[in-house]
C-alpha cells in the first residue's frame, strides 16, 4: 500500500505472526466494539465504546 515515499505492510515489518494477530485478535475486537456502539441505545455508552475502537481523539470527552 503506498504512503507517501514508502511503503507500508512490508515484509520485514509485518511478518505471519504480526498479520495473524492482527487478523485474529485485532479486527475481531474492533468488530464486536463496533456492533456494540453502533446498536447502543444509550448514547453516552456509544461514545465510551466508540473511544475504545477509535481513540480519544474521535470522540473527546463531552462536558454537559
Amino acid at each position: 500500500t503506498p504512503c507517501g515515499e514508502r511503503n507500508i505492510f512490508v515484509a520485514n515489518e509485518w511478518t505471519l505472526a504480526s498479520w495473524q494477530l492482527f487478523h485474529n485478535t485485532l479486527t475481531k475486537i474492533w468488530a464486536k466494539g463496533s456492533t456494540l456502539a453502533s446498536q447502543s441505545a444509550d448514547r453516552t455508552q456509544a461514545i465510551e465504546v466508540w473511544r475504545i475502537v477509535f481513540g480519544e481523539a474521535y470522540f473527546p470527552l463531552q462536558v454537559a
